[in-house]
């Protein structure tokens, strides 16, 4: 629970849960590794929601995943989350700050050596793009993107197929995903390179006008179809007053990913 995540700050730090969560997903790899029916050079480690949050501190620590998926959990829980005016703010200024010091994983995911993909949401209400865009910006490694404009937050055990084909990539050498790189401003229109090995389907731009921080819940995107020219992404600019816009692209295989955020100011 929450306040054995936020409330026990004060104890000693092998005492505390966020410790045992991470040092057990290290232990299972380890143990993991070990069988003899396993290639200990082809693992892989993804999870979700407080998971996604282990395993983006799990990337920073055991580097012998070689690839790592966390969907919805970051860092910068402090800056924007919703623990922000709740369980972090129930925090004496001195334990909030060795919280973040301890246990944020913006502390962490920078030190990930091996390919990431980040998957979340437009409406999740517990990590928010703002805060999900800072740590992806913190990772040096490889990296990608699918950010779903309308995806609330749940359990998505069925799990969207671009985590599926991005550990199979690393792993299994099959195709990969997709990649937008290198957006830029030509003339009146947006123009993203993409990388690709399977053939691209469509694209859109997706934009919000809705204010941050605010309630992702209900925050409503806009979104309009983008040219496909070889391998290139052409739109119409996002307008003035989106708070937050972004393109995507999918391809012959129904797997989506995207560009990084653009954040107003």
């Amino acid at each position: 629970g929450h306040d054995m995540k936020f409330g026990e700050i004060e104890k000693a730090v092998t005492e505390q849960w966020t410790y045992h969560a991470v040092a057990n997903v290290i232990r299972a790899h380890s143990l993991i590794r070990s069988f003899p029916e396993v290639n200990e050079d082809r693992t892989a480690i993804t999870g979700i929601s407080w998971g996604g949050y282990t395993t983006c501190i799990v990337s920073g620590l055991d580097n012998r995943f070689k690839a790592s998926v966390p969907v919805y959990g970051c860092g910068f829980l402090h800056e924007n989350s919703c623990w922000k005016e709740s369980d972090l703010a129930g925090l004496s200024e001195e334990n909030r700050a060795k919280w973040v010091k301890l246990w944020d994983p913006s502390q962490y995911v920078g030190s990930a050596s091996m390919p990431m993909l980040f998957v979340t949401g437009g409406q999740d209400f517990a990590y928010p793009p703002d805060s999900h865009a800072k740590t992806f910006g913190l990772v040096k490694s490889d990296k990608n993107l699918r950010f779903t404009p309308n995806l609330p937050h749940s359990h998505i055990f069925d799990k969207p197929k671009a985590i599926e084909v991005f550990i199979d990539h690393h792993l299994k050498g099959n195709t990969g995903l997709a990649e937008i790189s290198s957006v830029k401003i030509t003339g009146d229109k947006l123009v993203a390179q993409v990388q690709s090995e399977t053939k691209l389907k469509s694209a859109q731009l997706h934009y919000t006008l809705d204010k941050l921080p605010g309630d992702n819940r209900k925050r409503k995107w806009i979104s309009k179809s983008a040219t496909l020219s070889g391998k290139q992404i052409i739109s119409e600019f996002a307008p003035k007053e989106a708070t937050i816009w972004f393109l995507t692209v999918t391809d012959e295989r129904d797997t989506l990913v995207s560009s990084e955020l653009v954040f107003k100011n």
